[in-house]
C-alpha cells in the first residue's frame, strides 16, 4: 500500500499540457497588450520631444524676431550647428538607436522656415509605430499625423 501511495504523487503528462496550454493562451493575449503600451509610452516621449521643439522655437522666435533655420535649429538644444535632426531622448544628432524617435525641422506653411515652422517626429531604427507614423506640430499648434493610420486624436 505504501508503494502505490507513492506513485501516485507528481504530475500526469496531460496535466502538465493543459498548464502549458493555458499559459500560452494568457501570454497570446497579453502579448499584443503589453506591446500597445510599450508603444504608447515611445510615443509619448517623441510628443514631448516636439512640445520641447516647439517651445525652442517660440523662445527663438521671441529673441530674434524669426524662427530658427534648418542650421540654428540644433543649437537651441546645445547640438553642433552640422547636425540636422536631434533624438527624442535628447542624446544628440540621430546617433542613438535607443531614441524611438527623431525630431526635424521642416519648412513652415508658408513654405520658408522664418515666418512659420514645422516639427516632426519621424520614428527612428528598429521602432515602427504604424498607427501613428510620423507626428508633426506647426508653430500655430497645429498637431497632425503625417504617415499613418490613426487619427489625431488617437494620436495625440
Amino acid at each position: 500500500m505504501n508503494q502505490r501511495i507513492r506513485g501516485t504523487r507528481g504530475f500526469t503528462l496531460i496535466e502538465l499540457m493543459m498548464v502549458i496550454v493555458v499559459l500560452g493562451i494568457i501570454a497570446a493575449i497579453a502579448l499584443p497588450s503589453y506591446q500597445e503600451q510599450v508603444r504608447k509610452g515611445k510615443r509619448t516621449e517623441g510628443k514631448s520631444a516636439l512640445l520641447k521643439a516647439a517651445q525652442m522655437e517660440e523662445r527663438f522666435f521671441t529673441t530674434n524676431n524669426t524662427y530658427s533655420d534648418a542650421a540654428t535649429f540644433p543649437t537651441l538644444f546645445g547640438l553642433a550647428a552640422s547636425a540636422t535632426v536631434y533624438s527624442s531622448d535628447g542624446s544628440g544628432p540621430n546617433n542613438n538607436t535607443n531614441s524611438p524617435y527623431t525630431i526635424t525641422l521642416q519648412a513652415g506653411a508658408t513654405g520658408s522656415l522664418g515666418s512659420s515652422f514645422e516639427v516632426r517626429a519621424v520614428p527612428n531604427g528598429a521602432f515602427t509605430d504604424s498607427k501613428c507614423g510620423t507626428l508633426s506640430i506647426t508653430n500655430t499648434g497645429l498637431k497632425s499625423v503625417i504617415s499613418g493610420t490613426g487619427s489625431v486624436a488617437d494620436c495625440w
